[in-house]
C-alpha cells in the first residue's frame, strides 16, 4: 500500500518539527512527509530530527502561506509529483504578547495572515483533490490561547479562536 502523502506547516521548531518526524520514523511506513517551512535557513534541527528518513520518507520544502501564489504552486506540485494530497496539517503560526493599543495594524495583519488566512488558504487549496479522491484528513493545529484569553495575548488569542472556529468556517468533507 502506497503512503500516505503528509503536508505539514511550520516545522522548523516545535509541534510541527515534532509531528513531522515521528511520522516519518513510522516504522510501517505508512507516511510520505512534506515537511515545510517559510525559512529554509532553519531547517537544521529538522534534519537533525528526521535522521535517516530525510530525502527517504521526510522532504523539507519551502513554503510561506502568506503568500497565495507560492501555496498554490506548491499543492499543484504535490499534487503533479504524488497525485494527491492525503493529509494536511495546518501547523504555522506566529505568537505574540503585547498591549493591544501599542501594536501596529500592519502586524496585527501579519499575525492574522499566517495564523488565520494561511490555514484557510492551504485548506482551500487541498479541498479539490480530497474530493475528488473522496478522501483526506485535516488537522488544524491552535493553542489554548484560543480557547482561553489571556492579558496581554488579545490579538494572538483572537487569531487562535477564528483557528478554533474553523470548523464553522470550512466544511468537512
Amino acid at each position: 500500500m502506497a503512503p500516505k502523502v503528509v503536508v505539514i506547516t511550520g516545522c522548523s521548531t516545535g509541534m510541527g518539527l515534532e509531528t513531522a518526524a515521528l511520522l516519518a520514523k513510522d516504522s510501517g511506513n505508512r507516511f510520505k512527509v512534506f515537511a515545510t517551512m517559510r525559512n529554509l535557513a532553519k531547517k537544521a534541527q529538522l534534519e537533525i530530527a528526521a535522521g535517516s528518513t530525510l530525502n527517504k520518507k521526510l522532504f523539507i520544502r519551502e513554503l510561506d502561506v502568506t503568500k497565495e501564489d507560492m501555496i498554490v504552486e506548491f499543492i499543484d506540485r504535490i499534487n503533479r509529483e504524488e497525485g494527491r494530497v492525503d493529509i494536511l496539517i495546518n501547523n504555522a503560526g506566529v505568537g505574540h504578547v503585547g498591549a493591544v493599543e501599542h501594536v501596529p495594524m500592519s502586524q496585527i495583519r501579519s499575525i492574522y495572515e499566517t495564523n488565520v488566512f494561511g490555514l484557510i488558504r492551504l485548506t482551500q487549496a487541498v479541498i479539490p483533490g480530497m474530493k475528488a479522491n473522496r478522501a483526506g484528513h485535516i488537522v488544524n493545529i491552535s493553542s489554548i490561547g484560543g480557547l482561553f484569553g489571556y492579558p496581554f495575548c488579545d490579538i494572538y488569542s483572537s487569531a487562535k479562536f477564528a483557528v478554533e472556529d474553523s470548523p464553522n468556517l470550512l466544511h468537512h468533507y
